[in-house]
């Protein structure tokens, strides 16, 4: 009983496994639009934005001729056949009447049988089919632009030194192709942020920043965007309702001048001085 069971188990599991599932993107996709027939709608996984479209048409009914070959008997009946009268007999002499002429029989009438005769004929007739339903589905995939960070003078610097920070990121759109449509994708820039490492921030767009102390300073800056779409022939853009952030880095290293280092040295040398120089300046090696 127990062995059945199992059995019947791991049949139902075998099953579940075969069973084709959609790909997640499109199984996450709501279409809640309609346009020229097309349902459409998109979804946002990570920084790839997914537009995926269905559309059903109606095939009409084939026309076909269908022969049929049915046999037809025809019979053909001829007229009836008359026997030919037998010839008169000579006169016969009868003892009690004397000569007498016989009476003619006349043989009765035969008739004919019908002739049979079989011929093939062929019917057309035209047949037409049901009309069928015909359900197409597709999905384009568009990613927003990789984020590029740049830093001037440059990412090796010394203490106090201003730098200027800047990226590429833009409002910037994507193209592609859905059942046939031309369908398009607008990344449009909402904020631009920047963490430089040292617990300070910026939401400048290209922010300045100069660096106080030594060390390497890791600088993050961050863009996002709003998603919207639209398909050929459509003026207004669609939301998809959700953002994209896209993340880079530049890694600053900071140092001290040489000069300012060789003066510092300087002011920290040992001398040698023959009494305290607090009680008496004029001591050698006080001056």
């Amino acid at each position: 009983m127990f062995a059945k069971q199992f059995a019947g188990f791991g049949l139902a599991l075998m099953l579940c496994l075969l069973v084709p599932l959609p790909s997640p993107s499109w199984a996450a996709c709501k279409v809640n639009r309609s346009s020229d027939g097309i349902q459409h709608g998109s979804v946002v996984v990570g920084s790839t934005v997914t537009i995926c479209g269905s559309a059903q048409s109606v095939q009409p009914g084939r026309k076909s001729t269908v022969s049929k070959v049915q046999p037809k008997v025809q019979s053909k009946v001829t007229a009836p056949v008359v026997a030919k009268p037998a010839p008169r007999k000579a006169n016969q002499y009868d003892k009690h009447r004397g000569w007498v002429t016989p009476p003619i029989k006349a043989k009765p009438k035969i008739a004919a049988k019908p002739k049979i005769s079989i011929k093939k004929v062929v019917k057309k007739a035209t047949k037409i089919s049901s009309p069928t339903a015909i359900s197409k589905s597709a999905e384009a995939s568009f990613n927003v632009q990789d984020l590029e960070v740049s830093v001037s003078p440059g990412s090796q610097v010394i203490t106090g030194q201003v730098l200027r920070f800047g990226t590429n990121a833009s409002t910037h759109f994507g193209r592609g192709n859905i059942l046939g449509k031309n369908a398009e994708v607008r990344f449009s820039l909402r904020q631009i942020g920047w963490h430089f490492g040292d617990d300070t921030e910026s939401s400048a767009a290209n922010p300045q920043k100069a660096f106080w102390s030594e060390g390497q300073f890791t600088v993050v800056a961050h863009a996002t965007y709003s998603v919207a779409y639209r398909l050929a022939g459509a003026t207004s853009w669609i939301p998809s309702g959700a953002e994209i952030t896209t993340t880079a880095e530049v890694i600053v290293e900071v140092g001290v001048d040489s000069e300012t280092q060789t003066q510092e040295s300087a002011d920290r040398r040992v001398l040698l001085v023959g009494e305290p120089c607090r009680a008496d300046l004029s001591v050698f090696g006080c001056g």
